[in-house]
């Protein structure tokens, strides 16, 4: 059986920061490689949704009970 148990605000926040920052850059990459113009609100919406998707989805422990 699994006991959840919800990760520290400061493993979430940094979860948040490196999976949104790195998604981010990612896209914001891509767009450069296809002659697309920087869009800073597309970069700032990539951060935030990914970032918080990422987190809403990895925010607990899992830890086996034996």
């Amino acid at each position: 059986m699994n006991d959840r148990k919800l990760k520290t605000t400061k493993e979430l926040v940094k979860m948040y920061v490196i999976s949104g920052g790195i998604f981010a850059i990612l896209m914001a990459g891509f767009d450069w490689f296809v002659d697309h113009d920087f869009n800073v609100w597309k970069f700032v919406f990539h951060f935030l949704f990914f970032g918080g998707f990422m987190t809403f989805a990895n925010r607990f422990n899992y830890y086996e009970n034996k």
